[in-house]
């Protein structure tokens, strides 16, 4: 009998036609049936774990939080943020920050060194992508098109 070890698979972007990050036995079918795959399901970095708990907290406020008319996070920027946490909690990403935005959006900020990243959840369920490298913003995008970007940035 033959094991497989499922890595994470991420839902951003695509390669060459191919959803990135998706090991190889997802594709072949005789493979998949001779073996048997074991999930890596149980373990999260506490960092991530940090900003799940803060998510959640998020999550809780009302509307004009802020007493200036601020909407509450939305349903959907509220999943697609939970949905990125996890699908990216392997690559050990410097998490810094994580907040609501007043039109409803989620904030999620990484930060090493003179590198820095915002990136949006917003209640249309689009994403923006802000890079700053000594403060000065270096890339602008979304995370369908930049997801690799992202990891590559602080890994340079």
């Amino acid at each position: 009998m033959e094991a497989l070890v499922n890595e994470p698979v991420s839902t951003y972007g695509t390669t060459q036609g191919s959803t990135l990050f998706r090991p190889s036995f997802y594709y072949g079918e005789d493979l998949a049936t001779v073996s048997t795959v074991f999930p890596n399901t149980h373990y999260l970095p506490e960092l991530v774990v940090k900003m799940m708990h803060k998510l959640s907290e998020v999550g809780q406020i009302n509307e004009n939080w802020d007493s200036y008319g601020a909407s509450k996070p939305s349903a959907t920027s509220m999943q697609l943020a939970k949905d990125f946490l996890l699908d990216s909690a392997h690559w050990q990403l410097p998490f810094y920050f994580l907040a609501p935005g007043v039109n409803g959006e989620i904030l999620i900020e990484f930060n090493q060194n003179n590198k820095a990243v915002e990136l949006y959840f917003n209640d249309d369920g689009n994403s923006e992508l802000l890079f700053y490298t000594n403060d000065e913003c270096s890339l602008e995008g979304d995370l369908e098109h930049h997801y690799e970007a992202l990891i590559d940035f602080f890994n340079e």
